[in-house]
């Protein structure tokens, strides 16, 4: 059964040695460009998969669709709730970082100001579900951490906030699985 993800045009990335393609999600316009610099907006957001040895389109499993197809139906709400997540979270952010006086984390006041902070860099799709909903991950660049800042989604639910790396095995503590 063909659905979006189908129609994506899938390339190989050289340097992150795997496959990704690019999708459009409205509501994050504004968040996929080179941080401060809105001259540099783009539409589209790069997906990539869980395992980087999955070749497409071969590869792509009816689990990996269903999980592309949930992501654009509810591109608005998983927009808000992780937007909302990371506001939240900025407080206990701000300690961490204190030490270092950033100037881009004092900027941020109000959820909007993370429009010139963050960046989507990709959104990871997960063939894994709990309960018929899948789990999504997504990366951002960010202005005050080099390392990037990560969240990992179970439908609308942060499973994980501000990961290293995201995880089949925090899925799977999560009680998800394939």
């Amino acid at each position: 059964m063909s659905t979006q993800l189908d129609k994506l045009k899938w390339f190989y990335d050289d340097h992150g040695d795997r496959f990704g393609a690019v999708g459009k999600l409205q509501a994050w316009s504004g968040y996929s460009y080179d941080m401060g610099d809105p001259r540099y907006q783009r539409e589209l957001v790069e997906l990539r998969l869980y395992d980087r040895s999955i070749e497409p389109p071969k590869g792509i499993t009816a689990a990996l669709r269903d999980s592309y197809d949930w992501l654009v139906d509810h591109d608005q709400a998983i927009f808000e709730s992780v937007i909302a997540s990371i506001s939240s979270y900025f407080p206990k952010l701000k300690k961490q970082w204190v030490e270092f006086d950033d100037p881009y984390l004092r900027k941020i006041k109000k959820p909007e100001h993370l429009k010139t902070n963050l960046n989507l860099a990709y959104v990871k799709l997960f063939p894994h579900r709990r309960d018929g909903v899948p789990y999504i991950g997504f990366d951002f660049d960010c202005a005050w951490n080099s390392e990037g800042f990560k969240v990992l989604l179970h439908g609308l639910r942060v499973v994980e906030l501000d990961a290293d790396e995201l995880s089949i095995s925090m899925i799977e503590e999560d009680g998800g699985s394939i």
